[in-house]
């Protein structure tokens, strides 16, 4: 199994807060995959998800405080775009559905948007403080 698709059942999954992993389920039953990110990170790993239609919406809604890393995941099955508040499909960068945006090294206060042509398109956010 490559790593990405690790990463993907892990996002579905969800994270334990008490044994610092991420939960992954697999046929013959569920691993833990930890989650190290060589000490950048000394708090909280926090994950979230946001419903995306034709009106940009930040993402997460709520940042998590002191957070330095933010990972983005299409979950969908269209493409979205990022970028600030007053991103279009026009103005936005793709994000094909089941990739991942390139890693966010931001803080707190930089708030990142999301939108869609149509729908109700799931999108995912792993930050790290």
């Amino acid at each position: 199994m490559h790593i990405q698709d690790l990463i993907k059942r892990a996002l579905s999954c969800g994270f334990s807060a008490e044994k610092k992993a991420f939960r992954v389920q697999l046929a013959d039953g569920d691993i833990n995959v930890k989650v190290s990110l060589s000490g950048i990170l000394e708090g909280e790993f926090r994950s979230t998800n946001v419903l995306v239609g034709k009106t940009p919406v930040p993402l997460p809604e709520e940042p998590l405080e002191k957070r330095q890393v933010l990972l983005i995941y299409n979950n969908s099955g269209r493409t979205v775009y990022i970028g600030g508040a007053s991103v279009s499909v026009e103005s936005g960068t793709p994000l094909k559905r089941d990739k991942f945006f390139p890693q966010l090294n931001v803080s707190e206060d930089v708030h990142v948007y999301v939108v869609a042509d149509k729908g109700e398109n799931d999108v995912r956010a792993i930050e790290g403080s």
